[in-house]
């Protein structure tokens, strides 16, 4: 996920070089902002969507840990058991 996150800021990079932003927006047309605006909006969905997706991730990966450490307390529990018998 992060090269599709640094593809896009490579694309924000490349609309910003094409001359949208080196003239200033008073000088744009509404129409080029309008696309503009646009496009932000659509990324910032898509990224706000990636965001809800990693932390969904995350918290699945946490239980998933959670899970493991008890799973190794217990065997380190029995391994301590056999050895006292």
């Amino acid at each position: 996920m992060a090269d599709s996150a640094s593809d896009r800021e490579m694309e924000s990079d490349a609309s910003s070089i094409d001359g949208a932003s080196a003239i200033g927006p008073s000088k744009q047309s509404p129409a080029i902002l309008m696309k503009r605006i646009e496009s932000l909006t659509q990324e910032n969905k898509v990224l706000r969507m990636e965001v809800e997706t990693l932390k969904l991730k995350n918290k699945s990966l946490q239980a998933e840990n959670k899970e493991l450490r008890q799973a190794s307390v217990n065997i380190v529990s029995e391994v301590l058991n056999i050895r006292n018998h």
